[in-house]
């Protein structure tokens, strides 16, 4: 199997794992340990994330430092500000966004009920890029975008006890989802600059430059989310942290410290995935997860899944398989005319 297979095959496993793993974490935090400070709670794995970046950053310049000077041959000095700034700052402030509103919904609504919801993410994410002139819609994704409103509308209809407020934090954050993957590809792309093809690279096949990038995105990133997040918990959710928190930590230390850095290996996976494989697949991905959670939802936390429900969220997954399918088809390139 080809490298570059495996690679992809590992990243997408490891963002799937990883990324269920820290879900059903925070809704036990907010449910089982009545944590209410979702704003916090994003602090504290983003500000990891921003500093196991940085730390592993420093590591891959070190271990650039000491390759062998065949390695080294030509290789530029790691640069200090190769992320693009006027893209990071807004990306800061959507994925705070999205990560708070997305954990506060966690407080109103189930599980399996939040990954019903999240099935017309692709669906908006179409929209914000046909906004930006970025997207054709064609009529099949016309068609299959109607069939993804009409089985999220019915699986939102059978949710027993649905909240009001809780469904307007879920689709604010799936809003911001959706800009937070344009924004995304949009740094990636810009970070990725010729300099990288010519780049020497280790014997694994992967160079310091591109490391250097990774890592670069993800730490500042981070670091600008969790700045936005602390002061908005501090702004909005004073009251009783500071006795909460320490609480949380005394009680369950090491949880605490292995689910807040957990946020930067699915930070750091996702950020691989979207580079390897791109959003599309990502978005296959994902719909996969949503099935999973919407399964242990209703095998760890007793919730209640109705027969109309799973049935809307089947014909969102049948709806999406033929959003993928348009997507692919308008991508393709024209089949060169016949010469006879």
């Amino acid at each position: 199997m080809p490298a570059v297979a495996v690679a992809r095959a590992t990243t997408l496993a490891l963002w799937l794992l990883l990324s269920s793993a820290i879900i059903l974490s925070n809704k036990e935090l907010v449910g089982a340990h009545k944590f209410v400070h979702p704003m916090t709670l994003s602090a504290m794995g983003m500000a990891a994330t921003a500093a196991l970046a940085y730390t592993c950053k420093l590591a891959v310049y070190a271990l650039a430092r000491a390759a062998p000077k065949r390695e080294m041959k030509g290789k530029p000095a790691p640069e200090a500000n190769s992320v693009t700034s006027m893209l990071v700052v807004p990306l800061g402030f959507v994925s705070a966004l999205t990560l708070y509103t997305g954990n506060a919904a966690y407080l109103y609504l189930s599980v399996g009920f939040v990954q019903m919801l999240k099935a017309f993410t692709p669906v908006l994410t179409m929209f914000l890029l046909w906004i930006c002139e970025l997207e054709n819609i064609t009529p099949r994704l016309a068609v299959a975008t109607v069939v993804i409103a009409a089985g999220t509308a019915m699986a939102a209809k059978a949710e027993p006890r649905i909240n009001l407020q809780g469904l307007a934090y879920m689709l604010t954050s799936m809003v911001g989802e959706a800009a937070k993957m344009v924004l995304t590809q949009s740094l990636l792309t810009k970070t990725n600059d010729s300099k990288s093809s010519s780049t020497p690279k280790t014997a694994t096949g992967w160079s310091y430059q591109q490391a250097n990038r990774y890592l670069d995105t993800l730490g500042s990133s981070s670091f600008v989310t969790s700045a936005f997040l602390g002061i908005g918990a501090h702004v909005y959710e004073a009251d009783g942290l500071y006795r909460a928190l320490p609480n949380l930590f005394l009680a369950k230390p090491m949880y605490t410290v292995v689910k807040s850095s957990l946020a930067f290996f699915v930070n750091l996976s996702q950020l691989a995935a979207l580079s390897l494989c791109g959003s599309l697949v990502l978005k296959v991905a994902g719909c996969v997860k949503s099935a999973l959670l919407v399964y242990l939802g209703w095998l760890l936390f007793n919730e209640e899944v109705s027969a109309q429900g799973i049935f809307g969220y089947g014909v969102s997954l049948v709806g999406f398989y033929f959003f993928t399918q348009a997507k692919q088809s308008a991508a393709a390139p024209p089949k060169a005319a016949k010469v006879s």
